[in-house]
Parts: structure tokens; sequence; C-alpha cells
């Protein structure tokens, strides 16, 4: 897809680039596949000082999903059924070229993983706040769970 026609940006596809997607709908680029991505996702993913999912940025002489010039633009989306956060990075290099990336994060409440792992052979035995083992606590968003097989 292309945004830019005539020396102009067509302000329906960047409109289209940027609405929210159906949940699960698949990347439009085989970023995994990508060279340069998959050497910064290690190098983001080693650094504790990055932040990558706050960024959104015009990165000039490229960044982490281009080593070219390229405008991100980042949305998130909560979907209720199942509950998901999607994340969409949308990617527009000097050319006007756009590619879309989305990964989604499955959210579980605690009773539906100790289900699913009672359903797969496994015994809850401990549920911290953290994987630092800190005390769980009523507004605990993750959980460190030890679950042992039955």
């Amino acid at each position: 897809m292309k945004i830019i026609h005539n020396n102009k940006i067509d302000m329906h596809a960047l409109k289209a680039s940027l609405a929210k997607p159906e949940i699960f709908t698949k990347s439009a680029a085989k970023f995994w596949d990508d060279q340069h991505i998959s050497g910064q996702m290690l190098t983001f993913h080693l650094n504790p000082e990055i932040e990558a999912a706050s960024k959104t940025s015009v990165c000039e002489g490229g960044g982490f999903w281009s080593p070219d010039s390229y405008i991100e633009i980042l949305n998130t989306c909560l979907y209720e059924n199942p509950k998901t956060e999607g994340i969409q990075y949308t990617i527009i290099d000097a050319n006007g070229a756009v590619k879309i990336i989305r990964l989604y994060h499955r959210l579980f409440g605690l009773e539906e993983i100790a289900k699913l792992l009672n359903n797969h052979h496994f015994t809850v035995e401990t549920v911290y706040r953290n994987l630092k083992g800190e005390t769980l606590g009523a507004g605990s968003e993750t959980y460190g769970i030890i679950a042992r097989k039955a």
C-alpha cells in the first residue's frame, strides 16, 4: 500500500491504514523474516533501558523497523472477547509505502489460566503477583504461577 500519490498524501489511505483491525488480523508485512527487524528485536529485548512500546516517532536515518528513514505510528486496541491487547505499528517510508505490523497479547484472568492448566493436567501450586515472587494482591495485573504436572 502507498499513501503518497502525485506528491500528495492520500488521507483516505492513511486513515484506512490506522483503522482498528478485526481481532487477530494478520500483519500486512512479514516482519519476522526481515533481517534488520529481527536483529533490532534481539537488541531491544536485551536492553533494559529501552521501552519500545512507548515510542511513536519520526525515525530519520532508520530505526527499529527499517535501516532507512520512516514514520512510525503506534495504535493500541483492546478487545473484549477474548480479552486481548492489539498493538498496531504503521510504518511509512520516505516514498509513502506503508507496512502494517500487528502484534496481539492474549490477556488471561487467574481463573481462566488455572482452568487451562487443569485441562492440560497441571495443578496450580502457588500464585504470586509477578515472577519475582511478590505476594498476590487484588489489583495485580500480572501473575507468577507455579504449576506441576498432575
